[in-house]
């Protein structure tokens, strides 16, 4: 592999993570917004659910990747699953990522305009946080150890 790759690979992943979620960003909300139904407790569950589901996921590809590349003896057979499984999962929790100086402000004012009380808007946006920031965490951490170990 050439030396220009692997931080090549990551400014891609990175611009692909913020540009699709961007771009996705409305049909993600109106589908939590759907599952809420104007209930806080509600949004919280959808939002932790289904942010605990991707993670595992994630995990669990990277894991099995990890196996391959165990047992073939090659750390590249671990990125032909990591690269796929982090331009999937990369999209998801950029969307739970604040913007900016304005923090949450502005996706919960998106959420009002979309019909979200303002108890439901805080809820969807700050039970995603912690997931978005543990996430970027994970994939971070899984692509130094992927390419750079």
């Amino acid at each position: 592999m050439p030396d220009w790759f692997v931080p090549a690979l990551a400014v891609f992943v990175f611009v692909w993570s913020f540009a699709v979620g961007i771009a996705c960003e409305s049909r993600v909300l109106d589908w939590y917004l759907d599952r809420a139904a104007r209930r806080p407790l509600r949004a919280v569950a959808w939002v932790v659910g289904t942010h605990l589901a991707a993670l595992v996921g994630w995990l669990a590809v990277l894991g099995i990747g990890t196996v391959i590349a165990h047992r073939s003896g090659s750390h590249e057979w671990a990125a032909v699953v990591a690269v796929p499984a982090m331009l999937v999962y990369g999209p998801w929790l950029v969307q739970f990522l604040p913007a900016g100086r304005f923090g949450y402000s502005l996706a919960r004012d998106d959420l009002g305009h979309r019909g979200a009380d303002r108890a439901t808007a805080r809820a969807l946006t700050w039970s995603g946080a912690p997931f978005a920031f543990a996430g970027m965490a994970v994939m971070f951490a899984a692509f130094m150890l992927v390419f750079v170990a």
